[in-house]
């Protein structure tokens, strides 16, 4: 019984995996559990540039937006199991907004 080892290895894949059919033989006869990780790698660096994009983006708003949202939403109290607020009713104290136009109001 002859063993066989690995012909290429994880540094090949990205530039042989466009035309070479001796790639994906060895692959899928010697390379056991290594693919799953390779995946996962490969996934990790795709998604790396959305993820950064995805935080400097929420950055942003937390740092820019979100205060002048947060500023209008009334202080809100419980006691006794019962929510209330200093004040009742919609006037312009309760009432949010966003570039002008109205979210809500409580």
């Amino acid at each position: 019984m002859e063993v066989h080892t690995k012909t290429y290895s994880i540094f090949h894949i990205p530039v042989f995996s466009f035309f070479s059919k001796e790639l994906y033989r060895d692959v899928g006869m010697h390379w056991k559990g290594v693919n799953f990780l390779y995946l996962l790698l490969l996934l990790a660096i795709c998604l790396l540039p959305t993820t950064i994009k995805m935080y400097i983006g929420f950055a942003n708003f937390a740092n820019n937006e979100a205060p002048a949202i947060i500023e209008q939403i009334p202080e809100i109290t419980i006691n006794n199991g019962k929510v209330s607020i200093n004040e009742v009713g919609c006037d312009e104290s309760h009432q949010f907004f966003e570039n002008k136009i109205m979210l809500g109001c409580i």
